[in-house]
């Protein structure tokens, strides 16, 4: 392995720059690129936190996850503050234990995102193949559990990068300047190989796996007889083609981060392009923060019921003062109907439910197709 190309890899272990003479346009574009996706991604996120906080209504077990994620790219997004002013100035400023945050949290938070990815999977796969028996398993409090579980296991895995990170002092034109650096030695390939495998590999496959098995339940429903009409027809390929969107996402923008990490471990590579295609992985890593609200909170019919509620909440005393009969101010309070209407509907589903559980076996299989499909429905329409 090249060992002076490693020093200048943009890849949570190191943000020297300076030795490659980076052009300046280069990186106010590059900056001016994260800065963007910081300012798109802060709001979507801040928002699905504050409506599952909120709202108890909203605090199903498949929302807690996606709150989870919320706050796992929200502090993703944050390190674009560091990365921003160290990429312009090449230099760290901020000491020795922002220096180890820092780096600990970006590594961090990427890992939490996936595993929470892959916890969100395993709880769709339970709501719609196995509807009755996993309600125990389905609960709000379980999936907290489960999420302080998440996070924990990622901090352990992590915790080298607290400690090995620090300070280092750089020459160059007789000016000394600090870099934020993790210095790992021998123990970086065992590092690289054993996060790629637990972090990437294993829940890539879970995620699959989980997914393939809902999109099999889905094609089941074609042949049953409650989804015989078009509508539920077409709904059903629509989810399915959604799944699969979800599934290729995630891959696209977080494989490229991991061949990069692997090509540079075992070959020597140009110290510049190897950095260049670092800003591009780590590039991607942000675009996938910023971008999760819309792909897993704002498909949720329930998701944009309450945005639009609480947007119309802020516009509703002007809008009264100025158009007393606005259609915004009408569709507000018929929302506002809709997120009582659902959640009656939701009791009286899980009600239904532990009734029915004694049914007969063919009247229970009708039954979960039917939850099974709307639960499809709400999260993906």
């Amino acid at each position: 392995m090249n060992n002076s190309s490693a020093d200048y890899i943009l890849m949570n272990f190191t943000y020297r720059m300076d030795p490659l003479n980076v052009p300046f346009s280069m990186k106010v574009t590059y900056s001016s690129l994260i800065s963007f996706l910081l300012i798109v991604g802060i709001p979507g996120n801040v928002l699905v936190v504050y409506v599952v906080g909120r709202y108890s209504a909203m605090q199903t077990t498949t929302n807690l996850y996606l709150m989870s994620l919320s706050i796992a790219d929200l502090l993703h997004l944050a390190q674009i503050v560091f990365v921003v002013n160290v990429i312009l100035t090449e230099k760290f400023i901020f000491g020795k234990w922002l220096c180890k945050l820092h780096l600990t949290l970006e590594a961090t938070n990427s890992l939490a995102v996936t595993f929470i990815l892959t916890a969100t999977s395993v709880d769709r796969y339970l709501a719609v193949c196995h509807p009755l028996k996993s309600q125990t398993f389905r609960s709000p409090k379980v999936a907290r559990t489960i999420i302080v579980l998440i996070w924990l296991i990622c901090l352990f895995m992590l915790c080298p990068l607290f400690i090995y990170a620090n300070i280092t002092m750089n020459t160059k034109n007789n000016e000394t300047t600090p870099q934020c650096m993790i210095d790992l030695g021998e123990k970086k390939l065992t590092f690289v190989q054993y996060t790629f495998i637990l972090g990437f590999a294993l829940p890539v496959c879970s995620i699959s796996v989980f997914y393939l098995l809902v999109i099999s339940k889905l094609r089941n429903i074609h042949r049953a007889n409650i989804s015989r009409s078009k509508d539920r027809r077409d709904s059903v390929q629509r989810i399915i083609k959604m799944i699969l969107a979800l599934i290729l996402i995630y891959i696209v923008l977080w494989f490229p981060y991991w061949i990069h990490q692997w090509i540079i471990q075992f070959n020597d590579v140009d110290p510049i392009l190897s950095f260049y295609v670092g800003l591009f992985t780590q590039f991607l890593g942000y675009l996938n923060s910023s971008i999760n609200p819309i792909l897993y909170a704002f498909l949720s019919q329930n998701f944009r019921v309450m945005f639009v509620q609480i947007l119309n909440c802020q516009g509703n005393r002007f809008l009264k003062e100025v158009f007393p009969e606005s259609s915004v101010i009408k569709r507000g309070r018929s929302l506002t109907s809709q997120i009582k209407t659902k959640q009656s509907s939701i009791n009286n589903k899980t009600a239904n439910s532990n009734f029915n559980h004694q049914a007969k076996c063919d009247d229970q299989e009708k039954n979960d197709i039917k939850n099974s499909v709307e639960f499809l429905e709400t999260h993906f329409e």
